[in-house]
């Protein structure tokens, strides 16, 4: 933070752009919203500040988020700001030059994507907001002739003021900040060293990352989650418990997924295709967000044993996503190592944060929880509805079970019972 290493690749961005020719370079954060308002600010300052014979604020596209060099640089070169939560758009498109800023917040495939499709210099720069990332192991265990790796602190930066280095200095948990109400160890020893640490409010706790997948008979219960997205990506994650503790690995985190191909398109990218193409089991159990019922529905009449996740009258809303993580809590957990997607997630979900009351709050930010609801799906339907030694139900057991719940509620109605029967029966 603050240590000016996103300003120095934007300097030898700006260069290089303005002296060849024809160069697409792109810059990126996770969301385009973001890139088109932080990244730009900075490059609207260096521009006028740093390179005032390159800026035209009417080469400035707002609505794309890209510039174009001024006609009194005829290389026809253009900047982009990019966001890589649309990961059918990365795989579209080339560049010359990629600059992925705050590389923790994204996922490896779509980093993947980008270094596949850049003929030139990629650039990243962050701050180590978390213990562990999968960048750590990609990048670090790459040929070291193949990137150069830069470590900077605010100590690094010659432009900062006084006032801007005490502020820093502040968050260091000396005896004096610390009865000042300052220190902020997390905050130091990211942003004021440069060094890796847990982020503070981060909702599950005690997982760890694996080479390891149990046996599906060895397990006392498995089955899938899947939550539904669209922008957002759908996530399945196959899930299992064993020996006490919770296994996850993800199967399938896309976005834009329709439920299934149509006969003029049977080819489309579709959640049923993705299905098939895992070979998933057709009796096997996937638990589902309830709120979909058209999609549940659709994927039944494909021979999938979908069910909504039930929600019971006492825990709904808030309290119920609040009982889910909380269950799901209680156990260690595991997730294989090559669920990149599900890992940046236990990483970055977190609490609300209240600023005035400076404290975390009980409820999620509705952020990177996307295979981790597919997650508590599965752990709320079974890890709270089944005894440990009652088995994994099938399709055509869970059809009888409905059928008999059905007529039960409809014998009990014609009945009417009295209120002390009612009381003993829910007993």
């Amino acid at each position: 933070m603050r240590s000016g290493k996103t300003q120095a690749i934007w300097q030898d961005d700006i260069i290089e752009v303005a002296e060849n020719a024809n160069i697409v370079s792109r810059h990126y954060r996770r969301h385009q919203v973001t890139a088109k308002k932080s990244l730009k600010d900075l490059f609207f300052k260096i521009m006028r500040t740093q390179f005032p014979e390159l800026w035209n604020i009417e080469c400035w596209n707002q609505q794309e988020g890209i510039y174009t060099m001024p006609t009194n640089y005829p290389n026809n070169g253009i900047i982009t700001f990019n966001g890589t939560d649309d990961i059918n758009k990365l795989e579209g498109e080339e560049q010359d030059r990629a600059h992925i800023n705050e590389l923790m917040e994204h996922s490896k495939r779509a980093v993947m994507a980008i270094l596949g499709r850049t003929r030139g210099v990629k650039t990243f720069d962050w701050n180590p907001s978390a213990s562990d990332h999968w960048a750590f192991d990609y990048f670090f265990k790459q040929d070291p002739s193949e990137y150069i790796f830069l470590q900077s602190t605010y100590k690094d930066n010659p432009f900062l003021t006084e006032d801007q280095v005490n502020e820093i200095e502040k968050w260091e948990p000396t005896e004096k900040n610390i009865r000042a109400g300052t220190a902020d160890k997390w905050y130091w020893e990211v942003y004021g060293l440069g060094k890796p640490a847990k982020r503070p409010g981060v909702i599950y706790e005690n997982w760890d990352v694996c080479d390891f997948w149990p046996e599906r008979h060895a397990m006392e219960r498995w089955g899938y989650g899947l939550d539904f997205g669209w922008i957002d990506p759908t996530a399945l994650v196959e899930c299992g418990l064993h020996n006490g503790d919770v296994y996850a690995r993800e199967l399938i985190y896309d976005d834009e997924l329709v439920v299934s191909g149509t006969l003029n398109d049977p080819d489309i990218k579709s959640l049923v295709g993705m299905l098939d193409d895992l070979e998933i089991d057709k009796a096997a159990t996937i638990i589902a967000d309830s709120a979909q019922r058209t999609i549940i529905e659709e994927l039944r009449v494909h021979g999938y044993n979908v069910i909504g996740v039930k929600k019971s009258k006492s825990v709904t809303g808030k309290n119920f996503i609040n009982a889910g993580i909380d269950r799901l809590n209680q156990y260690r957990k595991y997730v294989t190592r090559n669920s990149t997607n599900l890992q940046t997630e236990l990483r970055n979900y977190t609490r609300k944060y209240d600023i005035q009351k400076d404290k975390f709050l009980d409820d999620p930010v509705d952020d990177f929880n996307h295979a981790l609801d597919a997650w508590r799906y599965w752990a709320w339907h079974f890890l709270v509805k089944f005894s440990p030694r009652s088995k994994i139900i099938t399709k055509e057991e869970y059809i009888v079970s409905e059928i008999a719940d059905r007529r039960r509620k409809a014998e009990l109605t014609r009945s009417r019972p009295t209120q002390r029967f009612r009381t003993l029966f829910n007993r």
